[in-house]
């Protein structure tokens, strides 16, 4: 964290950004995803990651949104570890609506589909699968899910706590029983970014911009991606009422 913004009740917020991935349907490499921002490219409905380095056991408990979730985790961890926040609006929202099925049927839950519906249960696989014992936690909030993790990260940088932090954004498109409630486009996606207090890499600066930053009409995390992508000097990520300004240094 660096000096409190004029006007503002929020401190800045800095930090490198060391490596970055994503993964959606039909976006599984840099080069779908470069081609996605010149738009030459669209997101597919169906498809899975691959996740090798985990035992066929351990990947059979996994669905379609928690193995996105990993593949782009898996990507970016250090080989020592590294502390992570995992971001989704909606998690295992799927899942929970099958338990909640069961129930009505009258049926016994099982635990284990449980456990795996839970909000944290993408952040207990990551800690399970890679045996990292770092600090995890997850996140929701709403629209401003995939900034409330950023911001999360960036203060464990800030206060010294942390020297590298791995966030990442998943979620996917709500169940059809919920689609009356979808408030924009969504995707079916996982993005992350590997954060440190310095070094190499593009730096970023983000400050309140107030009331005046536009809502986009689809996930943060995608706007953020985009702009990545296309070199974008300064942006705004932004809600009805509130929004954050970002400046790119290299």
């Amino acid at each position: 964290m660096t000096e409190p913004v004029e006007g503002t009740r929020m401190s800045a917020l800095e930090f490198t950004l060391k490596k970055w991935s994503a993964w959606s349907p039909g976006l599984e490499s840099r080069r779908h995803w470069q081609e996605w921002a010149a738009g030459e490219r669209e997101p597919g409905v169906e498809g899975v990651p691959d996740l090798p380095e985990l035992k066929p056991m351990f990947r059979r408990r996994l669905s379609p949104l928690s193995r996105m979730a990993l593949r782009v985790a898996m990507d970016l961890r250090p080989e020592q570890g590294v502390a992570s926040v995992f971001a989704s609006r909606y998690g295992e929202m799927s899942r929970t609506l099958e338990l909640l099925r069961t129930i009505v049927s009258g049926e016994s839950v099982s635990p284990t589909a449980f456990g795996l519906s839970v909000h944290n249960a993408v952040s207990g696989l990551y800690t399970i699968g890679s045996k990292d014992r770092h600090a995890s936690t997850a996140i929701a909030a709403a629209e401003s899910t995939f900034m409330a993790g950023v911001m999360e990260a960036a203060a464990w940088l800030g206060s010294g706590a942390q020297e590298q932090v791995l966030l990442v954004y998943y979620d996917e498109p709500l169940p059809a029983s919920y689609q009356q409630f979808a408030d924009g486009r969504e995707y079916a996606c996982a993005v992350g970014m590997l954060l440190s207090r310095d070094g190499d890499g593009p730096k970023f600066r983000i400050s309140s911009a107030g009331p005046r930053a536009a809502r986009t009409d689809e996930p943060q995390a995608i706007t953020w991606l985009r702009h990545l992508l296309q070199g974008t000097g300064q942006f705004e990520l932004g809600l009805a009422g509130t929004g954050w300004h970002w400046q790119r240094h290299g």
